[in-house]
């Protein structure tokens, strides 16, 4: 949990790239952490990346994590 928390800061400060790596550790270390597979969907998209973004979007709710509309 807490590569995705600091993924999650890294996002925000606009540090994509680290973000992922952190949110790609998330789910190594946790393969069902859903939100870790969400918020690396999100960082995807942000670098235009859809169809990989897409997949990660899948993951995470086949995992269950409530996706926002």
């Amino acid at each position: 949990m807490a590569y995705n928390n600091q993924g999650s800061t890294y996002h925000e400060s606009g540090q994509i790239y680290k973000a992922i790596d952190d949110y790609t550790e998330a789910i190594r270390l946790n393969p069902i952490l859903g939100e870790a597979f969400y918020n690396r969907a999100t960082a995807l998209a942000a670098l235009g990346k859809i169809a990989e973004a897409r997949q990660n979007l899948q993951q995470a709710e086949a995992l269950g994590t409530s996706i926002p509309n």
